[in-house]
C-alpha cells in the first residue's frame, strides 16, 4: 500500500496578510509508541516545537518521507514501506525565512504536531492531507532568528470606497538622528498590496558601518521608526509621510 501525506504550510504575518513556507524541507517521522518524543498532553512544550540536535539525531531511525514544500507551500510525500499505520510527526527543517537578506544564519528543525492520520483511500493509495498556519507570535520568534524583517500594507484611494492603488511604488525609510535609512521598495499589486523586506543591518547603518552598526536614536525596542512614501508610475506622489511620525506608536 501507498500512504500519501500532502497539504500547505503558510504563517501569519499580521492582520490579512500571510506568506507560504516555500522551498523548505519536510521531514516525517513514525511515532514508536515507546518514543520519548516531545508530547504536548504531557509537557509544558507545546506544538510547534523546536528541536536540539540532540532530540533530532534520537528520531532519526524513525525517519518514513521526506520532501519539500513547492512556491505556494504545498507539498505531497510518500511514506517508506516500514510505516505500520502509527502515529507520526511532520518536522520542517528551515533553512532561511522567505524574503530573507542575510543567508548565514543557523538552520531550524521544529515539529510541527504530532498526529493520529486517519486515512483516505484513493483506490490503493491511501492520503492524509494535513495544513497548517503559524501563528504571528511562533513565526516572528523564527523571523527574528533569521534576521528576515518584513513590511506589509496595502493602498487604496480612500477608507470609505476601497478601491485599490495598483502598481505605485511604495518605499520605506528609517528616521536616524545622521542619515536616515532607505529600507527598501516594492510595487503595489492588483489589490493594492505591497512587501517590503530588509534586515538589521539595513536600519542600524552608522558612519562607522560595517564595523559597528546601531540603531539610532538609540531606543529600548530595536526597530526602526519607520516612514513611507508612494509614487504612481509618472512620479505623482500619492502620499509622504512626515519622518516625525515615525516613531509614532499608532
Amino acid at each position: 500500500m501507498r500512504y500519501i501525506v500532502k497539504g500547505n504550510f503558510y504563517a501569519s504575518l499580521c492582520r490579512d496578510f500571510t506568506e507560504a513556507i516555500s522551498n523548505t524541507r519536510i521531514r516525517v517521522y513514525q511515532v514508536e509508541s515507546a518514543s520519548n518524543v516531545v508530547d504536548a498532553s504531557k509537557s509544558d512544550i507545546g506544538y510547534p516545537h523546536i528541536l536540539t540536535a540532540k532530540e533530532i539525531a534520537d528520531k532519526e531511525h524513525n525517519l518514513i518521507g521526506k520532501g519539500n514544500t513547492d512556491s505556494d507551500g504545498n507539498y505531497e510525500i510518500e511514506l517508506s514501506d516500514n510505516y505500520q499505520e502509527e502515529s507520526i510527526t511532520i518536522d520542517i527543517k528551515i533553512t532561511a525565512a522567505p524574503g530573507q537578506k542575510v543567508t548565514k544564519k543557523k538552520p531550524l528543525q521544529l515539529t510541527v504536531q504530532k498526529l493520529s492520520p486517519v486515512w483516505r483511500d484513493e483506490n490503493n493509495r491511501f492520503e492524509y492531507c494535513y495544513n497548517y498556519r503559524f501563528s504571528f507570535e511562533f513565526w516572528n520568534g523564527i523571523r527574528t532568528h533569521f534576521d528576515a524583517w518584513v513590511i506589509c500594507g496595502y493602498l487604496e484611494s480612500s477608507p470609505k470606497e476601497n478601491v485599490p492603488i495598483i502598481s505605485a511604488t511604495v518605499s520605506a525609510f528609517d528616521a536616524d538622528w545622521i542619515k536616515d535609512d532607505f529600507l527598501g521598495q516594492s510595487l503595489t499589486n492588483s489589490r493594492g498590496y505591497f512587501r517590503i523586506d530588509f534586515c538589521d543591518s539595513d536600519f542600524k547603518q552608522t558612519f562607522l558601518s560595517p564595523a559597528i552598526n546601531i540603531e539610532t536614536p538609540i531606543s529600548t525596542i530595536p526597530t526602526p521608526g519607520v516612514y513611507f512614501k508612494a509614487v504612481t508610475a509618472d512620479g505623482t506622489i500619492l502620499y509622504e509621510e512626515d519622518r516625525a511620525e515615525s516613531r509614532s506608536e499608532e
